[in-house]
């Protein structure tokens, strides 16, 4: 982890997203792929864009993934082709941690994110799970600039 987590609140965000069932091993691909597709829609629409790209994770099986790939908007997309209207809704107490760096190192940073929770006795919620990619290959070449936030809802 690059920093120590903190409990903030989370107050929602509206957000256009593509649904997705992958294999672990295509992770990389299929996210970058869904963002590119997520990306030109939203433009398309010209939709003003109020936080990050996202992935929200919503099942984990032993061997499948279902997440969506989402950007935070201040409208809601029309929706088209794949692309859907949804929300990530409020939270009273979501953990966070932000990692610093590439995205291979990513999945040690929600280890040692999910250990923190534990070691802290705070009831998370996996399914509802998301990164937000602040500072992105698309802003800076160098991978050691790169910016994810990570978030769990937390339970009371």
């Amino acid at each position: 982890m690059t920093n120590t987590p903190t409990i903030i609140s989370f107050d929602g965000a509206t957000t256009a997203v593509i649904q997705v069932r992958s294999t672990y091993d295509k992770l990389k691909d299929e996210i970058a792929s869904k963002l590119e597709e997520l990306a030109a829609i939203v433009k398309a629409q010209e939709i003003e864009l109020s936080g990050p790209f996202f992935v929200r994770y919503h099942r984990m099986d032993e061997d499948c993934l279902y997440y969506e790939v989402g950007v935070m908007t201040k409208t809601p997309v029309q929706e088209e082709q794949k692309v859907l209207s949804s929300v990530i809704p409020a939270y009273k107490r979501v953990a966070r941690v932000t990692h610093k760096g590439s995205y291979e190192k990513l999945p040690d940073t929600w280890k040692a994110f999910f250990q923190w929770i534990e070691e802290e006795k705070l009831s998370r919620n996996p399914e509802a799970a998301w990164e937000c990619y602040v500072v992105t290959p698309g802003m800076t070449s160098n991978p050691e600039e790169w910016v994810t936030e990570i978030y769990n809802p937390i339970g009371d």
